[in-house]
């Protein structure tokens, strides 16, 4: 089970949420759960954050996680339109911006989200939407 990867989403930059990338992983050894939980576990805070989903490194996602990851999505809608200032997605390939732009086609982003191949451009752009709420966050 050690070599399982479990989602901990990274808040020491709040109100920046980054979600780490489980790299070239085989998809049968991710924890899909541990994601959802750890959103439960962001909600609970009733904050507002900037997210930043880092996807680089992952070579495939099943259309039964893709799936599964939609109807959940669509289920915490509100919730998330409620929380979620931005959400950046990290990725350096065409088989995960092809994943990315799957996921768009089922359902509509619960706030403003854009693809990025690198980190320091995703967070200028989610800082942008938002700078006079959180000046501070640029200097993270």
């Amino acid at each position: 089970m050690s070599d399982t990867f479990q989602y901990r989403f990274d808040e020491t930059r709040w109100p920046l949420v980054i979600i780490p990338s489980p790299g070239g992983r085989d998809p049968e050894s991710i924890d899909q759960d541990t994601f959802y939980e750890e959103f439960h576990r962001f909600s609970e805070r009733d904050e507002r954050a900037f997210f930043v989903h880092d996807l680089r490194g992952v070579q495939r996602m099943d259309a039964g996680r893709r799936r599964r990851f939609v109807q959940w999505a669509k289920l915490h809608s509100p919730t998330a339109r409620k929380l979620i200032i931005g959400y950046a997605v990290l990725i350096n390939s065409k088989l995960m911006a092809g994943v990315v732009t799957a996921v768009l086609w089922l359902m509509r982003p619960p706030a403003p989200m854009k693809v990025f191949s690198n980190q320091v451009d995703a967070e200028a752009w989610l800082f942008s939407l938002d700078n006079e709420r959180y000046p501070s966050a640029k200097t993270g």
